[in-house]
């Protein structure tokens, strides 16, 4: 009997400069493909071109994440398609 549960899955990210993920494309060569994009969250504002590793915001087909971060990184919320938790 053979075995049908096999997925031949596929994924291709794009990087920044800093190496962060910004986008990924998910597939499997027969469904449509997904493409994810993130954001990041700017660092200090009094210098030029400062950036964090904290995400921003997370998006794909019918999912929009936004976060925001307490002074040291924490999440304080959460916004998961305009619905807020904290």
């Amino acid at each position: 009997m053979a075995d049908n549960r096999y997925v031949d899955y596929e994924y291709d990210t794009a990087t920044d400069k800093l190496g962060r993920i910004t986008q990924r494309k998910d597939g499997n060569g027969t469904a449509p493909e997904r493409v994810t994009s993130y954001t990041y969250v700017a660092g200090d504002p009094s210098v030029a071109g400062s950036t964090t590793s904290l995400i921003e915001s997370i998006t794909q087909p019918g999912l929009n994440l936004s976060y925001t971060y307490d002074d040291v990184g924490n999440i304080l919320t959460e916004v998961k398609n305009d619905k807020t938790t904290s």
